[in-house]
């Protein structure tokens, strides 16, 4: 019979021939990662057409005058003047209140955009009197919005946000570089665990810091070994990653194995809330995983009421959803958010939330501004998370705190906005939140939310959102 020679049979030139196509192997298919890696700066391009384009939606909005907005200066220039010109009028207080009370007759006339007259007022004789000097006084408190209206359509902001646009552009050329460059302490690891399996003659390269790739080639004529759980499970041990499930290659007697590092865990959330009236909430919440590996859990308050504070969070709230889902710069991203509400005609302003959660190495940060706290519940155990800062767009510097923690898996992240507690110390709240029977995030939230509503009668919109973070399967 014929036998097949073992390693120490073969010649010294074989042995180095199997070694230099396995190298040759892996130097190919590392030029061929980087050509196809898809990285952060491929995806800016994405990300600011979404945040451009809803930007000038915001500014377009900013720039319509609302009929709320022109009732309001009617009112304002009515009582402006009875307060002034039309001081000791005789039935003064009649006359006022009916030129109020022609206030929804006159608002669809100025949206219309022409101007208004004595007749639009249709005013009785001794009242007709006065009627120029108001119609006066609103047409010019019009024309002046309007203009404002017109510089906010019109001006060009882009030489203003071009600091935090390089900015990013440049983060996401960093991290590019990060994950193209070669993972010399991961190499040896890998090699070790080779070694470890009695596997000599092999060639191997890693890539990459936060999300690893492997490539790794021996001889292996009958691909038992390079294909085998034994294999993958001692390059997960060395290295500390979970690997995804390996692509295979072969050249004659010599296969390649390529894969990637997986998420090590999984975020798991729900969000509840409650609107204080009829009007939408002015609470916007968002939870939503990046293409890059990374969870994020948001709340925005907007301050105020009724429309401009459900715009406003809203605004934030799409604002940062944009900037995320490409997993690009937070603290920047924050930045440019709040350049942009304090170039906005109206002022606002709202809180931020941000719980950011790398799924693959587990490390995550809360981003804080103005935000109620928040709590980790880990068993029976509460960590409360909280900061003393200013709402976004509140100031022209952004006031915010980074707030780095460490997750464990099984950790519910509980955050609510100031409607649920402003400060996060009521008793009430802390038994909600432990209660031992409430490890669903949808019915923890339930729970909160329910013990804020009795409470008493709300006084502000109320958000609850918790998540739970698991192991990956």
């Amino acid at each position: 019979p014929l036998f097949k020679r073992t390693r120490l049979e073969r010649t010294a030139e074989e042995i180095e021939s199997a070694e230099q196509i396995a190298s040759d192997m892996v130097g190919t298919m590392a030029l061929s990662y980087k050509s196809r890696y898809s990285g952060s700066l491929d995806t800016l391009e994405a990300a600011f057409a979404s945040i451009s384009r809803i930007t000038k939606e915001a500014r377009q909005r900013d720039a319509e005058i609302s009929r709320a907005e022109l009732s309001r200066l009617c009112s304002e220039c009515i009582c402006r003047y009875f307060d002034t010109d039309g001081v000791g009028l005789p039935g003064g207080g009649e006359a006022r209140s009916a030129f109020l009370a022609k206030i929804e007759h006159v608002v669809p006339i100025i949206a219309s955009g022409r101007k208004l007259s004595r007749e639009d007022f249709d005013m009785p004789g001794h009242l007709s009197l006065i009627t120029g000097g108001i119609t006066e006084a609103i047409n010019r408190a019009v024309g002046i919005i309007t203009e404002e209206a017109y510089r906010e359509r019109t001006r060009d902001t882009s030489g203003e946000v071009f600091d935090y646009l390089s900015k990013l552009i440049n983060e996401a050329r960093v991290a590019d570089y990060s994950e193209r460059s070669p993972n010399e302490k991961l190499k040896a690891a890998a090699e070790g665990a080779l070694r470890s399996l009695g596997i000599s003659g092999y060639a191997v390269q890693v890539f990459g810091e936060r999300r690893p790739h492997f490539l790794i080639a021996f001889e292996d004529e009958g691909g038992g070994l390079i294909t085998s759980a034994a294999l993958k499970e001692a390059l997960e041990a060395a290295s500390g990653a979970l690997l995804s499930a390996p692509e295979f290659y072969r050249k004659g007697k010599i296969a390649l194995m390529e894969c990637s590092a997986r998420p090590r865990i999984k975020a798991i959330s729900a969000s509840v809330g409650s609107a204080m009236s009829r009007e939408s909430s002015g609470d916007t919440s968002r939870s939503f995983e990046s293409g890059e590996g990374r969870y994020f859990s948001l709340i925005s308050d907007g301050m105020g009421s009724g429309e401009d504070a459900v715009r406003t969070s809203s605004f934030v709230a799409d604002f940062l959803v944009r900037a995320l889902e490409f997993g690009k710069g937070t603290e920047t991203s924050l930045r440019l958010l709040n350049d942009t509400l304090k170039r906005r005609r109206k002022e606002c302003s709202a809180t931020v939330d941000l719980f950011s959660l790398d799924l693959l190495c587990g490390e995550a940060t809360f981003h804080k501004c103005g935000a109620a706290p928040s709590y980790i519940k880990r068993g029976q155990s509460l960590f409360r998370i909280r900061s003393r800062t200013s709402p976004i767009g509140l100031s022209g510097e952004l006031d915010a705190e980074r707030i780095r923690v460490e997750p464990e898996v099984g950790d519910m992240i509980i955050m609510f906005s100031d409607g649920v507690s402003a400060d996060g110390e009521a008793a009430w709240l802390l038994d909600a939140i432990s209660g031992k029977d409430k490890d669903d995030p949808r019915l923890l939230a339930e729970a909160v939310l329910d013990a804020a509503k009795r409470q008493g009668a709300p006084s502000d919109d109320m958000t609850v959102t918790v998540t739970r973070i698991e192991r990956a399967g």
